[in-house]
């Protein structure tokens, strides 16, 4: 039963984007999922309660619960006994949260932008990826390209990956996540790009990132 932790050092990358994308694609396959929401922007939350006003047999239940304080680590670890997949959506910022969320992950997915800013934000994870792998050495740990322009210049993805296997812990995925207009579409509505119709070319690439996604991170 994965335990997946979707964050970073760093704010505004599109983890929850990723968050409730993955977890819907996971429901609409009628896994039990459940996220845990510790950012203090509730982000994750305001979706899911839209969501719930939602339900149907094409929109199926997706469990969550606020963890802003206290013992996130255990907290995931009882949720991890009664939910297939449980999900957690921690702020980039809060350094407490990031590292007790790596000792109890199975999967730990950094979404970053091909920026050099972002780039030196990853240096600056690797120490604490480094410890995490001690306490938890059954960690896998995964780089995706988010909120990539539709038109990336190959150059830059090139180079981010290029720099990014100087970091032998950190696995950059093949799949990158571009900025398109019916994630922001899907996020209002309590979806995932998976569950709306896509009536366009730009909004099956959305659909086929976030399946390639999850079959690239082996959930």
């Amino acid at each position: 039963m994965p335990k997946i932790y979707i964050g970073g050092n760093k704010g505004g990358t599109g983890k929850t984007t990723l968050t409730v994308n993955l977890a819907a694609l996971l429901a609409s396959q009628n896994k039990d999922v459940m996220i845990v929401d510790a950012d203090l922007q509730k982000s994750s939350t305001m979706w899911n309660d839209e969501r719930s006003q939602k339900l149907s047999d094409d929109v199926k239940e997706i469990y969550s619960v606020q963890k802003q304080s206290g013992d996130l680590s255990g907290a995931i670890r009882d949720l991890n006994r009664r939910y297939e997949y449980v999900f957690l959506d921690a702020a980039g910022v809060d350094q407490k949260n990031l590292r007790h969320g790596l000792i109890t992950a199975d999967v730990f997915l950094v979404p970053f932008k091909p920026t050099q800013f972002d780039l030196n934000n990853l240096i600056l994870l690797q120490p604490i990826i480094e410890e995490a792998l001690i306490v938890n050495p059954e960690l896998n740990v995964y780089a995706v390209i988010s909120m990539s322009p539709t038109n990336p210049r190959v150059k830059e993805v090139d180079e981010a990956k290029d720099f990014l296997r100087e970091f032998p812990q950190i696995r950059i995925l093949e799949t990158f996540i571009c900025e398109r207009s019916i994630y922001h579409l899907s996020a209002s509505e309590g979806l995932g790009v998976t569950e709306l119709k896509a009536k366009t070319e730009s909004n099956k690439k959305a659909q086929k990132e976030i399946i390639n996604l999850l079959k690239e991170i082996g959930v």
